[in-house]
């Protein structure tokens, strides 16, 4: 049994959004043991408890919370989001354990034509598609040869090391006087890729996702270039002396370039010297979001070249062929859950969702109808699609159908 003031403590993480990815799996583990039930009620009664005190929720919230904390026996109640983030995010972690009996996974549904339906037990099926055992990237190197990720042990280009870890990270090491590109593609239906540049910068890749990068930057500049979906944590690199000499070293700038789309909309340029970002352009998707999380960054849209600076917490957004504007308070749990492991939705309409599912278990969607559902909720990415799509037929209004590697969507 874990010690009662663990699991408050993994609690109080999750609610103040300081919990690492780490810490969110062991409660996501907790909430899900049975023999944790009465543990973890404890430890959101003491929460809901302190929050009271601290932001005087109202009488019609506490007794919604309660009534979640301890929700009658056959029942699963379905609880809307609230303004207040803290009282969202303790409503949240209140319904993940009246979602135990659905195998731990949440979700919740909001439309102005029908009311919530009630969620029950996901049962297994036959017809389905798993979640992305390995990776399926390849490595496209400079003289145009193509690798598979999984066959690459250690490889060596113009002095460069490439070295492949026993957990499947990639990381370059070493100098080059001429500069090489390489292209590490993650198609979809594969897991999460990162790789550690040759100065010490990390990308993780989505799927769906490929980068173009130097197997070493040399000069005064470090571009790379990306298509789909990744995060960058940019390590500080001075730039080399000068011949004069002399003042303080600069800082050796690092430039991600999106392309504009097939149809010729959209594309971008980010601007940073070291700081942890996150950037979303896939061809298939009319926006492009860059989010900051540390540092500072600057955004420009191939329409106008107009440059804008980033603050932590902020994130820039083009629509199609339309310059950046700056969302000052995006959802940042929601930026970051594919590379922590989830799906969240946050008011997310339906076609949204769905590709996400095709990005990740690689299928093919088609919609049979129009559809305007919005979804609200949390589930892991490494659940089968049954199990995604048996959340959203139960509180969305929806059935699907699976063929081989094709969802169908359609109406009741």
């Amino acid at each position: 049994m874990l010690n009662q003031e663990r699991i408050e403590y993994l609690f109080q993480r999750y609610l103040d959004r300081t919990e690492t990815p780490e810490e969110l799996e062991e409660l996501m583990e907790i909430i899900e043991a049975d023999d944790q039930k009465t543990a973890v009620e404890q430890a959101l009664e003491t929460i809901r408890q302190g929050v009271d005190r601290s932001v005087r929720l109202n009488s019609e919230q506490s007794e919604r919370l309660y009534a979640a904390i301890k929700p009658q026996s056959g029942s699963t109640p379905v609880i809307p989001m609230n303004p207040s983030r803290k009282w969202e995010r303790i409503a949240v972690a209140a319904a993940v354990i009246a979602a135990v009996s659905v195998g731990g996974y949440l979700f919740f549904f909001k439309t102005g034509k029908k009311p919530a339906g009630e969620v029950t037990a996901v049962q297994p099926v036959e017809n389905d598609v798993p979640a992305p055992q390995a990776t399926r990237a390849t490595i496209t190197l400079a003289n145009g040869q193509t690798i598979a990720l999984d066959s690459v042990t250690a490889l060596a280009q113009n002095n460069v090391q490439l070295t492949k870890t026993a957990d499947g990270k990639l990381v370059y090491s070493g100098a080059a006087n001429t500069v090489a590109y390489n292209t590490l593609t993650n198609p979809r239906g594969s897991q999460v890729i990162d790789i550690t540049l040759a100065d010490g910068s990390k990308v993780w890749l989505n799927a769906g996702s490929s980068i173009t990068y130097p197997i070493a930057f040399v000069g005064r500049e470090r571009k790379v270039n990306m298509n789909g979906e990744a995060y960058f944590e940019v390590a500080h690199e001075s730039l080399p002396p000068t011949p004069s000499g002399g003042g303080e070293a600069k800082k050796m700038p690092f430039i991600v370039t999106v392309p504009p789309r097939p149809g010729g909309q959209g594309g971008a340029q980010v601007k940073v010297l070291g700081t942890h970002f996150n950037v979303s352009a896939y061809d298939d998707d009319r926006e492009t979001k860059v989010a900051l999380l540390e540092g500072s960054v600057r955004v420009a849209s191939m329409v106008n070249g107009k440059w804008s600076m980033l603050k932590p917490g902020e994130q820039a957004i083009a629509l199609d062929n339309s310059p950046f504007t700056i969302d000052h308070s995006p959802d940042m749990d929601q930026v970051m859950a594919w590379k922590n492991g989830f799906f969240e939705f946050n008011e997310t309409d339906i076609q949204s969702v769905m590709k996400q599912l095709e990005r990740w278990y690689d299928v093919q969607v088609v919609f049979d109808g129009a559809f305007t559902q919005h979804f609200n909720g949390t589930i892991k990415r490494q659940v089968n699609v049954s199990k995604v799509l048996n959340m959203l037929e139960k509180t969305g209004g929806l059935r699907f159908s699976i063929e081989g590697k094709k969802v169908t969507v359609k109406k009741y």
